[in-house]
């Protein structure tokens, strides 16, 4: 049968529209399960989406929306390799799509596929040269690498591309601030991105930083940090920065109240600032005189960690200035459990113990802060206090002087190093330093100082300067008698005997019937010619205290009253006291020689060449003795004559000493 030319074209017709149906109803299939998945997607069903995304891709996996949107179910459902073929299907159909690309780097930076990401950042800027995006990202993995060149030279890129790029600017400010510190360059990138933004908190936040940590533009900082918090009120960190700040400029309850903004905001210590919080609130409440508070503080920032070294060494230094030595120990030991390294626990244990005078303890201690911190100026002083406490004046002048080192203006380390000089007798190294100790508003008022000033310049024989400064010392110090003995003696040597008497006198007015007054009344008599007085008040001084100069000086006197006998027993008790004192026995020989007793006279003499073979004038007055008596030997007629000479024989001229 033949078909007609009209029916075969009806049917044609009819097959043709039926096709246009059939494609119609599959796009239209596509894009209800595509739209029904972003539903789920909304709803954050992820698997429910990609099953939905997936069967639109079946259906027509040319889909490229769909593909993007496989893409990012994927990347939320963490599967993220097949996120990368995703976003990579997306580019492959439709070069332009940007997102796609962006993405793709996305999802390697996230996964810290960072060689990948930079990968992927380059094929993307083959496609689109000119993103800054592109190249902003690029500077963040840089960072991330930490290839900080690379990174400040990617964002310079995206700058020049987009130079609104307030967040490129932002971390190249981090780089070379947090990084490099290169500050004027931070400062520099942070103030271009505020200028772009200045409500970014972010840079804000990093500028305060800035002016605390590196410029001590204090109340600077705090103006940033209030505008973080006014931008977010709740932001952790910019109440803690500004507590800091506040804690810099000694504002301690402003302090106080921002790091219990901290305390209040992050209880569950989030942010991990709450045990640096409690800390710093310590220290508020301590520079309050809160000593309680600041313990409690401390105590607590322990508690949240319990590996805070510094508050325990902080808690100890309170507790050494209320003189709780015993816990400020304990305190110092958990320190120092947690970080032997920590040079200040080592420090305020060593003043505790020094001040439980278990000064052993305390040298080993502050032995231990100068090797940790050769240039811990207190550890050395201290340790110059003990040694010269224990009479190591040597080694503690070594401290002092390591001390002085590091803290050339130090007065007290001066003044005890010129203490430690003067028991070593060095007084013309201590002259100079007393010098400057004198002058200083710490000590210009100290009689004591005084007095050391005026020995050391007795000392050099700088007499005028002595007076001057033991005259000071008893203007400051009335009732101390050394300084009444010291400028006594002072005068002594200046041979002004009778202001030396009133000085003395002033001492025994004082109270002080001591041997040693008693002893100088004895010398400045004898200087006088008050050789009676002078005997009287050897004897007071001897009956105090029997000592060989007192005996010795009284000898002296007795021959001035030509009372050689008992000048005689008095050297004998001189004697007594030290057997090998060669002036003593030369004084007895001279006394012997002016009685008339020339072989014991000479055997006196013989006992000062025993103790000093090179004495000349002890040899001479043995040739003179031995002279004498071959005369007496050769000729009775000389009797008279000899007489005469043993009593003019000036063989002694010493005079009592008035120490």
């Amino acid at each position: 049968m033949q078909v007609s030319r009209i029916t075969i074209l009806f049917v044609i017709g009819i097959l043709f529209c039926c096709s246009i149906t059939a494609i119609e109803a599959a796009e239209q299939n596509t894009t209800d399960l595509y739209n029904q998945g972003l539903v789920f997607f909304e709803e954050k069903n992820f698997e429910e989406a990609s099953k939905l995304f997936d069967e639109a891709i079946a259906i027509d996996p040319e889909y490229t929306d769909a593909w993007f949107k496989k893409g990012s179910t994927a990347f939320l459902l963490q599967n993220f390799d097949d996120a990368v073929s995703a976003y990579t299907k997306v580019t492959e159909l439709d070069p332009e799509r940007l997102d796609a690309y962006r993405n793709i780097v996305f999802v390697y930076n996230q996964q810290k596929m960072l060689d990948e990401a930079l990968a992927a950042a380059d094929v993307l800027l083959v496609a689109f040269p000119e993103d800054d995006q592109a190249w902003y990202d690029k500077g963040r993995i840089y960072m991330e690498k930490e290839d900080y060149e690379n990174a400040i030279s990617a964002f310079e890129e995206s700058i020049s591309l987009e130079p609104e790029n307030d967040a490129a600017y932002y971390y190249e400010g981090l780089i070379y601030g947090g990084i490099l510190e290169e500050y004027d360059n931070s400062r520099d990138a942070l103030e271009k991105a505020y200028n772009i933004n200045p409500d970014n908190y972010a840079v804000n936040y990093e500028i305060g930083l800035l002016y605390l940590d590196h410029d001590g533009l204090y109340q600077d900082a705090i103006n940033s940090f209030d505008t973080v918090l006014n931008i977010e009120p709740n932001y952790i960190p910019g109440w803690y920065q500004k507590g800091r700040a506040s804690l810099a400029l000694a504002n301690e309850e402003d302090a106080i109240v921002a790091f219990s903004k901290v305390i209040e905001l992050d209880p569950d210590n989030v942010s991990e600032l709450l045990d640096d919080a409690w800390y710093y609130t310590g220290t508020a409440h301590y520079g309050l005189g809160n000593n309680e508070d600041a313990i409690n503080a401390y105590t607590t920032a322990i508690s949240v960690n319990p590996e805070y070294a510094a508050a325990y060494v902080d808690m100890s230094g309170i507790l050494n200035s209320e003189e709780q030595y015993e816990d400020a120990i304990t305190a110092t030991d958990a320190a120092i459990a947690i970080n032997p390294e920590v040079a200040a626990a080592f420090l305020n244990r060593g003043i505790a113990y020094m001040a439980l005078e278990q000064l052993d303890r305390a040298a080993q201690d502050f032995a231990t802060v100068t090797a940790i911190d050769p240039t811990n100026a207190k550890a050395w002083f201290y340790l110059g206090n003990i040694r010269a406490d224990s009479e190591n004046y040597a080694s503690a002048i070594l401290a002092y002087e390591e001390a002085l080192k590091l803290e050339p203006d130090n007065i007290d380390a001066k003044y005890f190093m010129a203490v430690s000089l003067i028991e070593l007798e060095k007084y013309p190294v201590v002259v100079p330093i007393l010098q400057m100790v004198v002058k200083d508003p710490g000590y210009a008022e100290n009689g004591t100082v005084w007095g050391q000033y005026g020995l050391s310049m007795a000392s050099i024989e700088a007499y005028s300067d002595a007076i001057m400064a033991f005259t000071k010392a008893t203007e400051l110090e009335p009732e101390n008698v050394l300084n009444w003995i010291d400028l006594g003696t002072t005068y002594n040597a200046q041979k002004e005997y009778g202001k030396a008497l009133e000085t003395f006198n002033k001492a025994l007015d004082l109270g002080d019937k001591s041997a040693e007054v008693y002893y100088n009344l004895g010398s400045t008599s004898h200087n006088l010619g008050s050789y009676e007085e002078a005997v009287g008040f050897y004897d007071q001084a001897i009956e105090l205290e029997p000592a060989l100069r007192a005996y010795n000086s009284k000898g002296l006197t007795l021959m001035e009253l030509e009372r050689y006998d008992d000048a005689i027993d008095a050297f004998e008790m001189a004697i007594g006291f030290n057997a090998d004192d060669d002036v003593v026995w030369y004084n007895k020989g001279t006394a012997l020689f002016k009685a008339g007793r020339l072989e014991e006279a000479k055997n006196a003499f013989l006992e000062v060449l025993r103790i000093n073979p090179d004495d000349i004038p002890a040899k001479e007055a043995i040739d003179q003795i031995d002279a004498l008596s071959a005369q007496l030997t050769s000729s009775e007629n000389l009797t008279d004559e000899v007489d005469e000479k043993l009593i003019e024989a000036p063989l002694a001229e010493s005079t009592p000493a008035s120490e």
